[in-house]
């Protein structure tokens, strides 16, 4: 059946996005002297226990960060309600005793 809207749900990712600078190991190279090429972006996540990198294009920068937050915001409202949920339920085991 397909949907009525055009548009796609918004995409939430794991992890952070950071810069990075990195040297290239060529002698003659301006890192070798201290002045490092970059900055190179990557977004770092953990999966299965591991530390999982994926380098990020300096035109996604913006949109990657912002879907990272985004995911971080809806762990931390679930988070939040699930408090909410044991507080009511202990609440709810005291009323009953009484």
């Amino acid at each position: 059946m397909p949907t009525e809207s055009a548009e796609t749900l918004p995409k939430t990712l794991p992890g952070v996005v950071c810069a990075q600078w990195r040297k290239c190991g060529k002698a003659g190279c301006r890192c070798a002297r201290g002045d490092l090429h970059g900055p190179y972006f990557a977004r770092f996540w953990r999966q299965g226990g591991r530390l999982r990198k994926a380098y990020v294009r300096k035109a996604d920068v913006k949109d990657v960060r912002g879907r990272c937050q985004a995911r971080r915001q809806a762990q931390a409202e679930c988070v939040a309600a699930m408090n909410q949920v044991r507080e009511m339920s202990s609440f709810l085991k005291v009323m009953e005793s009484s």
